[in-house]
């Protein structure tokens, strides 16, 4: 959800790939997707200050697990698998939506 609200507010898409995230190896996709547990966090970096990032956190668990595309799609994937595949406009209609049925 953190990485589909940064996309939206910036107009810009994403490639990420799940895989590259400690910690989650076991755990199903739908919760690697959208468990909100505590201890994870999803920051967005300048690729100009990406070194200097890394270098700060270098003794804690995290890494980059995708990059901001000038494209308008958010793309998840773990490894071959695309889990998410869906265009800005698709994604900002749902939003403002809502539940209908829910």
């Amino acid at each position: 959800m953190s990485l589909a609200k940064c996309s939206l507010a910036g107009n810009l898409g994403a490639e990420i790939d799940l895989s590259e995230c400690a910690g989650i190896e076991h755990v199903e996709d739908d919760i690697a997707l959208f468990s909100e547990s505590n201890g994870r966090f999803v920051v967005t970096v300048a690729a100009s200050d990406e070194d200097a990032f890394q270098e700060r956190f270098a003794d804690l668990e995290c890494g980059r697990v995708g990059s901001v595309t000038e494209q308008t799609r958010l793309l998840i994937r773990r490894g071959d698998a695309n889990l998410i595949d869906e265009s800005l406009e698709a994604m900002r209609q749902r939003f403002k939506e809502g539940l209908r049925d829910a």
